[in-house]
């Protein structure tokens, strides 16, 4: 199992790490996560668009955290936006 799926393993620094970043950003995120706030989430895009980068943010309207990627439209969301980036 990928120690990313074990609780408290995962120690986060995305702010910290933006200026490394240069890629267009995809940020699916859930209006009902209960582990990380959709207002964090934007915040973190805001912070991305402030240094430069491509953002394209997707609020998915009740999906939590751990529900997410059974959404429906999640996969396609994603074959879309690595569409436009291979196409650039």
């Amino acid at each position: 199992m990928p120690a990313g799926y074990l609780p408290g393993v995962q120690k986060w620094q995305s702010v910290r790490d933006v200026p490394a970043l240069s890629a267009p950003v995809m940020i699916q995120h859930g209006t009902a996560d209960q582990l990380i706030p959709i207002q964090q989430g934007e915040a973190l895009a805001n912070v991305m668009r402030d240094a430069g980068l491509d953002v394209m943010v997707h609020r998915i309207t009740n999906a939590t955290h751990n529900n997410l990627a059974g959404q429906p439209g999640y996969q396609d969301r994603i074959g879309i936006f690595l569409a436009q980036v291979l196409a650039e």
